[in-house]
């Protein structure tokens, strides 16, 4: 997707949860990977702060594989 559109991102294998503001981004989509998405912050600390995550949920950077490490 071209930066400034909206997100509309299909997420294989997490499973989507309704109060998970990484499920349901309110900002437009920067870039995308089959493991990852990237975003602006939505509180950001330095202009064009961006968030870089892994599709799949997880609770730390520890639960991460090699791969999705990688591609973040």
């Amino acid at each position: 997707p071209l930066a400034g559109t909206a997100v509309a991102v299909a997420h294989d294998e997490r499973t989507m949860i309704p109060d998970c503001i990484f499920c349901h981004p309110d900002r437009a989509l920067l870039a995308e990977s089959a493991m990852s998405l990237a975003f602006l912050d939505s509180f950001p600390v330095s202009k064009g702060h961006a968030l870089i995550i892994p599709n799949r949920h997880v609770v730390s950077i520890w639960e991460m594989t090699a791969e999705e490490y990688a591609d973040t």
